[in-house]
């Protein structure tokens, strides 16, 4: 396991259950594992800061996840609603 993983998730099964999560999702989504795992790792670090209940961290990280590995170059995790 790298520094940069360990850094990632509190403990061992943090980090099993998130690459479980990103297994998950490669195989869904037809999606080699580095580039799912780089997708779900940078919403990881965008969304854990302002997580006040960390259970649910690996369920919205794995749907913005699949969001972008379905739909690779879209911005719709940043994209605003037309007005």
């Amino acid at each position: 396991m790298t520094n940069l993983k360990n850094a990632l998730y509190d403990s061992p099964d943090e980090e099993a259950l998130h690459q479980h999560a990103i297994q998950n999702l490669a195989d869904e989504t037809n999606r080699p594992v580095d580039e799912v795992r780089s997708i779900y790792e940078t919403a990881y670090l965008r969304l854990k800061p302002d997580a006040r209940i960390t259970d649910y961290l690996p369920v919205l990280v794995a749907r913005r996840t699949a969001i972008r590995s379905c739909i690779p170059n879209s911005n719709l995790l940043t994209a605003q609603r037309p007005s």
